[in-house]
């Protein structure tokens, strides 16, 4: 499921605008630890040239990343407690 996930997001993220992608990152970065959104993310920035100046969406990847894995334990359901 997360390879297939992470097929699913690398191909849309070349036929959609990224904030359509941008809710279904999030939900593969809370379900996995998805350091593969990183490639999508360098490979977007470097398909529309932007990597250069200001490699915007491996920012803004890293910042999910990082709040994401920083959720985690605070979500009721990654909790052991009952």
């Amino acid at each position: 499921m997360r390879v297939a996930g992470f097929l699913v997001l690398f191909l849309l993220s070349t036929l959609v605008h990224p904030l359509v992608l941008l809710p279904l990152a999030i939900l593969h970065a809370l379900s996995w630890r998805a350091y593969e959104l990183l490639i999508i993310a360098v490979c977007a920035d470097a398909y529309f040239g932007v990597s250069y100046t200001l490699p915007y969406y491996t920012i803004t990847t890293l910042v999910i990343l990082l709040a994401a894995e920083w959720v985690k334990p605070h979500l009721s359901f990654y909790s052991n407690h009952s």
